[in-house]
């Protein structure tokens, strides 16, 4: 038997209209309503196919299988064969997007079914998607190139454009005889929508439509064939629940309005307010991102998408309204807000107060916060056995950690200060300390100094998700590290120093001018008995976890001391935003910060605590603000 496709002439069921011979598009084209042959086709009945019928199918097994032809009692169907079918929605682009559907034509009714088989389909009335060819404009087109991703080089596809826009059924046939049977079959009905008679302009495809919307569509404008046709449609129900696109796109629609509406009247009531730039960014993401996946989406995509964008849009809308006005300023904030406000020199150029500036006094280190006491908002000394850290060997396949060995210098001073901007150098603030014994003696190595400060940048106004605040208000810590007599002891013979003291020095000397080298700089922070703070169990996990200073780090040599500044505000966004929400916890910590670099080779390990400062109840309402406190 050979693979073309069979030609079986079938006298139409009586009282129903001849159909178009399938053959050539002229011809096509060209056939009489009235006086035309009965078409040639594949041998299947349609007045079986879409009845209640239960009589027993037979099939005819002669004929080629990818046809899946099925013999009935009368009538045929113009067409009916299987074929890949690209998947629409948000299968468009999944691996596994070409399946394998059954399609049938019966006269201008172009359908396809779930199953890939004729005989497979278990509910013949109910096809997956079904277009009326006469009530719908289409244009098909056939392609020969084949290209990558397609399953067969036979592309068929068939254009299809409604009042709800374009869309395009893409089918992949089994063979050449294939395409051109089923490309001069479909593109017998193409041009202009007829109802009637009357031809109806086309009409510019605006969006993209996927399958279920073209089911809706064709299945409401479909005509009812009457009786005796032996071609009723039972009704279809819709799986999108009766929502038509045009439904769809008025939610959202409505929900956009509703953000530019509110954001109206505020404006006209006088209110201070502007969508942040931030914001402006999300409301266009989000705005698309629900419109993509109303219209391409499933009946529960499309819900969620309408809950979570109208949820969004009211966030939105509160922030920027009445209800959403800054709490009254306080603590640090309040008294730098009155400073400007009672000395503000509109003429005058703004200078920061954290800069130094001619004439302005300087500070002693440690004067801004009280230390070795047991008072609240204090400080004092850390025990460096707190710090679980790294030891050999071979930590990267066992993953051992010890409480850390005595600390490689010791804490001096702390201060706690708030600004415009940060304290990018200490010494434009406060008097850099002058310790007999320790500041003035030399560590026997030029890159290693003496003395290190460890200057802290905590932002001080709410983390934005797409913008990091780098040099807005903030809170400087600068904690002053002095070496031990221990470390200066083995400084004198590196050789037989611990690895500790010995990637210390390795630090010193390539942190400046080596990003990576000066990366491995780690900070740890670690709340004392965590678990009755109240603290949620999932930041509990990462209390006394080291984290990487990298990128925010900085690195600046003076002549007897290294100062390096960690910028919290150039942090992802989770840890800025979860420690912007614990900064009203902190007056109910103590909590302990360490310093180390990190060993990551056996001859790098153990490691040892650089330095660490413990903090009683820090208070950022009691910090000192510069430029006006002091």
């Amino acid at each position: 038997m050979s693979d073309t496709a069979p030609t079986i002439t079938n006298k139409p069921t009586e009282g129903t209209s001849p159909r178009p011979r399938i053959g050539s598009t002229s011809s096509l084209q060209n056939a009489e309503p009235n006086n035309a042959d009965p078409a040639p086709s594949l041998a299947i009945s349609p007045s079986d196919y879409f009845t209640d019928d239960d009589s027993e199918e037979e099939i005819d097994q002669t004929t080629p299988r990818r046809y899946s032809t099925v013999h009935r009692q009368d009538g045929s169907f113009d067409l009916c064969g299987s074929m890949y079918k690209r998947r629409g929605g948000l299968g468009r682009n999944a691996e596994n997007k070409w399946i394998m559907r059954c399609f049938t034509l019966y006269g201008p009714i172009l359908c396809y079914h779930e199953e890939s088989k004729i005989e497979e389909v278990t509910d013949p009335s109910n096809p997956r998607a079904r277009l009326n060819l006469l009530k719908i404009e289409t244009i098909a087109e056939m392609h020969s190139k084949h290209k990558p991703g397609l399953p067969t080089e036979h592309l068929l596809t068939v254009n299809i454009y409604s009042n709800l826009g374009k869309r395009k059924w893409e089918m992949c046939c089994t063979s050449k005889e294939q395409q051109v049977i089923w490309y001069n079959a479909i593109n017998a009905y193409d041009g202009k929508v007829t109802r009637g008679g009357i031809n109806v302009p086309h009409q510019t495809p605006s969006e993209d439509l996927d399958d279920a919307d073209i089911t809706r569509e064709a299945h409401l404008q479909m005509p009812k064939i009457g009786s005796n046709d032996r071609l009723e449609l039972r009704p279809r129900v819709n799986s999108a629940g009766g929502l038509s696109m045009q439904e769809v796109e008025a939610v959202a629609k409505a929900a956009a309005k509703a953000a530019v509406g509110m954001s109206q009247d505020a404006f006209n009531k006088q209110q201070s307010i502007e969508l942040s730039f931030n914001n402006k960014i999300l409301l266009v993401v989000a705005l698309n991102a629900a419109s993509y996946w109303i219209r391409n989406g499933s009946e529960q995509t499309y819900k969620v998408t309408l809950f979570f964008m109208n949820a969004f849009v009211l966030y939105i809308a509160f922030q920027q309204s009445g209800g959403s006005s800054k709490p009254a300023l306080k603590g640090p904030k309040a008294r730098a807000a009155a400073k400007k406000q009672t000395f503000a020199e509109p003429t005058a150029t703004t200078i920061s107060p954290t800069k130094k500036k001619k004439g302005s006094k300087l500070l002693p280190l440690g004067s801004t916060i009280p230390k070795n006491t047991s008072q609240p908002h204090s400080y004092g000394l850390t025990n460096p056995t707190l710090f679980n850290l790294r030891i050999g060997p071979n930590y990267k396949k066992n993953k051992q950690k010890a409480p850390s060995g005595p600390a490689l210098y010791e804490l001096h001073s702390m201060d706690f200060l708030y600004g415009d901007t940060p304290l990018k150098h200490v010494s434009d603030k406060f008097v850099i300390p002058s310790i007999p014994g320790v500041t003035d003696i030399s560590t026997g190595h030029a890159h290693i100094p003496p003395m290190i400060i460890v200057n802290t940048w905590l932002p001080g106004e709410e983390p934005a998700l797409f913008a990091k605040n780098t040099d807005g208000e903030s809170y400087s810590i600068p904690m002053v590290f002095v070496i031990k007599k221990d470390t200066l002891d083995q400084l004198k013979d590196l050789n037989s120093a611990s690895p500790a003291v010995k990637l210390w020095s390795e630090w010193c000397r390539k942190a400046e001018n080596d990003a990576e080298f000066r990366g491995r700089f780690k900070c740890m922070g670690m709340i004392e008995d965590i678990d009755s703070t109240g603290v949620p169990k999932f930041i509990q996990g990462y209390n006394g976890k080291p984290a990487l200073v990298t990128k925010s780090g900085g690195f600046t040599r003076y002549e007897n001391y290294i100062e390096f500044s960690i910028n919290v505000g150039m942090w992802v966004f989770p840890a800025r935003k979860g420690l912007h929400a614990l900064a009203p916890r902190f007056p109910d910590f103590i909590v302990n910060f360490g310093f180390t670099i990190e060993g990551r080779s056996d001859d790098e390990l153990p490691e040892a605590l650089l330095g660490g400062c413990r903090i009683l109840n820090l208070d950022p309402d009691k910090a000192m603000v510069d430029g006006v406190d002091i």
